[in-house]
């Protein structure tokens, strides 16, 4: 089992090199995934299919590495890992930073990984999101920043690909505390409980002819506070219609439907 770590490394090992240097060395890992990805030799496709599974432990334990090291990544592009598919998103206040991708070692069932980053204090630290026995991950396309008197939350929105027309879409709840990333922190308030995420599946075939991707099914309102998650039918089709989620201070709790 590949258990999640968690780096922290001090300023001298941040000061060896630049972002643009790391970028370059994270792109011969990253693109090396790609590649074998593209690999077809189905009488060999086992040991082929390990080879991306240690590829993708490389550059995840590489990106852990570099990401927990140098302060500057917090805040750098890495615009060339984003054209070859590694996905970046930052939250408002830069403390809190998720990179997501595909691992490659799916079919249409498609397995996500991700690393945390983070800021407390004058320190910087990297965090692997999840086991390679665990689910098939999340990637990220959003973070948005909830700000309270005594905390800073930070919600996920993410997604998830079992097959060609089966998604999921979600938020899940992170809060940075004592120099720890809490990943399992209660904010959401449901009919069976106090959760840390909120997520439903849909059939991707009635959103297609969206324009946008992903499809935007959930939205947060950072005015009011305010969590609106579409409706899907049993079916998995997507309706018109939402339920909102107001944070009462405490939770957010279901106030409505429309």
């Amino acid at each position: 089992m590949i258990l999640p770590l968690l780096i922290c490394w001090g300023l001298t090992g941040a000061q060896a090199q630049s972002p643009g240097k790391i970028e370059q060395e994270l792109l011969i890992s990253f693109r090396q995934l790609q590649q074998l990805a593209v690999y077809n030799d189905v009488d060999h496709m086992k040991d082929h299919l390990d080879s991306i599974k240690q590829a993708n432990n490389s550059f995840r334990n590489s990106l852990l590495a570099y990401t927990a090291a140098d302060r500057a990544t917090f805040t750098y592009d890495f615009k060339e890992l984003e054209k070859e598919g590694l996905v970046i998103r930052s939250s408002e206040d830069g403390q809190f930073r998720i990179y997501s991708w595909d691992t490659r070692t799916g079919g249409a069932d498609h397995i996500f990984d991700a690393v945390y980053q983070y800021r407390a204090g004058n320190n910087v630290f990297s965090k692997a999101a999840r086991n390679e026995e665990e689910n098939d991950g999340k990637w990220y396309s959003n973070i948005y920043t909830l700000k309270t008197d005594t905390q800073t939350y930070y919600l996920g929105l993410y997604h998830e690909m079992h097959s060609s027309t089966d998604y999921v879409q979600g938020i899940k709840i992170f809060c940075i505390d004592h120099n720890e990333l809490n990943e399992s922190v209660r904010l959401i308030r449901t009919s069976k409980g106090i959760t840390n995420e909120i997520a439903f599946a849909y059939n991707f075939l009635s959103v297609a002819k969206r324009p946008e991707r992903p499809a935007k099914l959930i939205y947060y309102d950072t005015d009011d506070d305010r969590l609106h998650l579409t409706i899907v039918k049993d079916d998995g089709t997507v309706t018109k219609q939402m339920v909102t989620y107001q944070f009462t201070g405490k939770y957010f709790e279901l106030v409505k439907s429309r």
